[in-house]
């Protein structure tokens, strides 16, 4: 088991933070992203589209691999399955209870679907994943992918194999029984790169240079205008790919934009890891210890990130109604600050609790 800290994660991590919650700022703030409210005609509204992409495939990348650095061989799926489960569901129930109470309610079975983190695999036919929180369910499916593929896979050609099979396989269930969400399917692959990439080494036996960085901007560039090109097509209407993108599109739509955004996660994620392994040489202990902090809380800013800010809107919305530029002033400097502090003592308290009960087990 290798236990050597890799601070190029903190810092990845620290990105994909980022730039998940500047994605969903503008529904509470307002939409920043086009300069013509501030009488500047320039609209970058697009770029808070491909921003879910890019934060979230950070994210799953990681998490593929984190679980090979730090598990390549696995004796018991549900030893490695319960560990999972107790490290990430306290706080998940938590803010399943905030988005209940604070944005949306839910039925009796949609409830207890959520609970369990089987929103991603009955989806769409059964129930409509909530926002955000979704990806909890994706990363207990991955998971569970996981525990098997480190269980019974061997060799790279064992994984790969394995991989395959379990991507059609669950191809067939969506397309026979209607169930598996299409998110599954965007991030499989950056989940399986993640893991590939760690069992690999490629980031620590090659030392990729400013030629790499640039090879990999035009092929991401290239990525961007792909997909931009679906321009009067359901990707357009939908604002990305969505459940009715996928409904609506020819299966050439769906694997051209499929192929797009993996390219684009990927490219971004080789950056974004090629200069972080490069920037932490540089770093202080101050600039170490503030990257693994938001690091630390990134699980929490996640999952508390919309209530949080949600409730400081609706209060400044409250206090004054006619200035909306007061949305957008309180929700970064004291939504922001608030989200990362709560999220910190949030996960801080989630981990003594797991680990006194550890103790007492």
């Amino acid at each position: 088991m290798y236990e050597e800290r890799l601070y190029e994660l903190d810092i990845l991590r620290v990105l994909g933070t980022f730039i998940i919650v500047f994605h969903h700022l503008p529904d509470y703030v307002g939409n920043f992203y086009n300069f013509n409210y501030f009488g500047i005609p320039i609209n970058l509204s697009y770029i808070n589209v491909l921003n879910t992409y890019f934060g979230l495939g950070i994210f799953v990348f990681v998490s593929g691999f984190v679980l090979y650095h730090t598990c390549p061989k696995i004796d018991s799926i549900l030893s490695f399955l319960k560990k999972r489960v107790v490290r990430i569901f306290p706080l998940y129930l938590v803010a399943i209870a905030l988005f209940a109470l604070t944005l949306r309610r839910l039925s009796l079975s949609e409830t207890l679907i959520h609970i369990l983190g089987l929103q991603i695999l009955l989806a769409p036919k059964f129930v409509v994943p909530m926002p955000t929180l979704w990806f909890v369910g994706l990363i207990v499916t991955l998971y569970s992918f996981y525990a098997f593929l480190a269980r019974y896979a061997r060799d790279s050609l064992g994984i790969v194999s394995f991989s395959l099979v379990v991507f059609g396989l669950f191809y067939l269930i969506r397309h026979f029984l209607l169930i598996v969400e299409y998110r599954f399917f965007l991030y499989f692959f950056i989940f399986l790169a993640g893991i590939i990439c760690r069992r690999a080494r490629l980031f620590s036996r090659y030392d990729f240079g400013a030629s790499h960085i640039f090879i990999a901007v035009l092929i991401s560039f290239a990525s961007v205008v792909v997909f931009r090109s679906f321009h009067e097509g359901p990707i357009y209407e939908c604002g990305g790919v969505t459940e009715a993108f996928i409904s609506q599109a020819s299966i050439a739509e769906i694997f051209t934009v499929s192929t797009a955004v993996d390219t684009m996660m990927l490219t971004v994620i080789f950056i974004a890891f090629t200069l972080a392994k490069k920037l932490k040489k540089c770093l202080n202990k101050t600039v170490t210890r503030f990257l693994s902090s938001v690091s630390f809380s990134s699980y929490g800013i996640y999952l508390f990130h919309r209530p949080i800010l949600d409730v400081i809107t609706k209060a400044s919305r409250f206090l004054f109604p006619h200035h909306s530029y007061w949305r957008l002033f309180s929700g970064v400097m004291f939504g922001l600050p608030l989200v990362f502090a709560l999220s910190y003592i949030a996960q801080a308290s989630s981990n003594k609790i797991v680990e006194r009960l550890r103790n007492l087990a």
